[in-house]
């Protein structure tokens, strides 16, 4: 089953606007990128200690934006 992430913008129940999460969008490819060049590492390397490192530091990210969307998201809701 496939959900289409790609709508210009969508409207929750008040009818508002909410943007495209392009941010959000740009830094899951980059934590995917990340997770495929930590994967063709080899265990107990320099290398792959900084890949790991570089991924959580993403996966931190990619939390984070989500998070501040949802917030912003529910933020205009209370407004109105």
């Amino acid at each position: 089953m496939g959900v289409d992430l790609a709508p210009l913008n969508s409207h929750n129940p008040e009818s508002a606007f909410v943007e495209n999460p392009r941010h959000l969008r740009t830094a899951m490819k980059r934590l995917q990128k990340a997770q495929q060049a930590l994967a063709r590492t080899q265990k107990g390397s320099a290398r792959r200690h900084k890949a790991v490192q570089r991924v959580g530091r993403l996966h931190h990210v990619v939390a984070e934006r989500g998070r501040a969307r949802h917030i912003t998201a529910s933020g205009r809701r209370q407004q109105r």
